[in-house]
């Protein structure tokens, strides 16, 4: 998933510095054009100047300075759009640089969540697992518990005791006599012993 998130990221930040780029050409060709026509300018100011002159002397024509003065008009439009051109392509170049900064930093941020919210899931996972293990050792340890009453308890349709057969009901019940009788005989002789 990450793979396919940072590949589309790549693509739109390839999309962006292509487009960067393009606008990087225009501005370098925009300053070019402005250049030039500032030397143009001053040479056509400098015709202009001269019918005028010319005109004041009688020496030339009306028509010849209108034609200068023309000439001079037009590398000014032109020079002005080309100025515009700049500013708009400078605007442009601003707003691809902020697009280019938005879209990595909703990048992390995506990122972000979906990191969260897989540590969270994996943590709700690991719980559920802690859950399910101790229910599973619990009922292991109430099956156990159970297997081993049923091994100490007697068969069915005996009586509660111990078989009369068994080894151990044997050593039990002479354990048994021995202590009662130690019981019952030691106070006994003790209150014989008390009297005169």
């Amino acid at each position: 998933m990450l793979r396919a998130d940072l590949a589309q990221l790549s693509d739109s930040l390839k999309a962006l510095d292509k487009q960067i780029a393009q606008k990087l050409a225009t501005r370098k060709r925009l300053n070019m054009s402005i250049a030039s026509p500032h030397i143009l300018m001053d040479t056509l100011n400098q015709r202009v100047a001269m019918r005028q002159q010319a005109i004041d002397l009688k020496v030339g024509t009306k028509i010849n300075l209108y034609d200068a003065k023309e000439e001079l008009e037009k590398s000014q439009v032109e020079l002005a759009t080309d100025e515009g051109q700049l500013i708009e392509t400078e605007a442009a170049l601003k707003e691809l640089q902020s697009e280019k900064a938005k879209t990595i930093s909703q990048f992390i941020a995506d990122n972000q969540n979906k990191l969260a919210e897989a540590l969270r899931k994996a943590d709700e996972a690991r719980q559920a697992l802690v859950k399910a293990t101790g229910l599973r050792v619990r009922n292991s340890m109430r099956r156990s518990t159970a297997s081993f009453s049923r091994r100490l308890s007697p068969p069915s349709g005996r009586s509660s005791r111990l078989g009369s057969s068994s080894p151990l009901s044997h050593r039990l019940e002479a354990s048994f006599r021995s202590r009662r009788s130690s019981l019952t005989s030691t106070p006994a002789s003790s209150n014989l012993a008390s009297q005169p």
